[in-house]
């Protein structure tokens, strides 16, 4: 299926709500943390609750085949950053973020898109300590097809 960039970011972006505004999300610590976005100013976040940042980024795309126009495939891919920030003042943080983490893990590993978006390479990245926050990524690659 042929997808455009919009709307294969507007399937990726879905699928990420759909598993962090669940009760699973809510009953790690007590809420739904705020997502902060690249291109929404977000102000200071609370130092005594978590919180996430989600970014998407396409990162390459080719022609796949060669034809006549409307009939050529291009190939689009990019890659999907989760950061989950945890307070240190709070404690627990790595295991509450790893938990988290995993939630999101599972939104896109192994799963397609209604429309043609998949996901690889999906991975949870232990960070660390940042500033005032225990940080853990999670990093999932995706690939769809756009029809010229």
């Amino acid at each position: 299926m042929s997808l455009s960039a919009t709307t294969a970011r507007d399937e990726i972006q879905a699928m990420f709500w759909a598993a962090w505004n669940t009760i699973a999300v809510s009953s790690l610590v007590g809420y739904v943390p705020p997502v902060a976005f690249p291109n929404v100013p977000a102000g200071e976040p609370d130092p005594e609750k978590y919180w996430v940042r989600y970014n998407l980024a396409h990162d390459e795309g080719r022609q796949a085949t060669l034809g006549e126009p409307g009939n050529r495939r291009f190939s689009k891919s990019g890659l999907v950053t989760v950061q989950l920030f945890a307070p240190l003042t709070l404690g627990g943080g790595l295991g509450k973020s790893l938990a988290l983490a995993q939630i999101v893990q599972g939104a896109y590993e192994g799963q397609h898109s209604s429309s043609g978006v998949w996901f690889k390479d999906v991975l949870i990245r232990e960070i660390g300590t940042s500033d005032s926050w225990y940080q853990t990524n999670v990093q999932a690659r995706f690939r769809y097809e756009e029809l010229h």
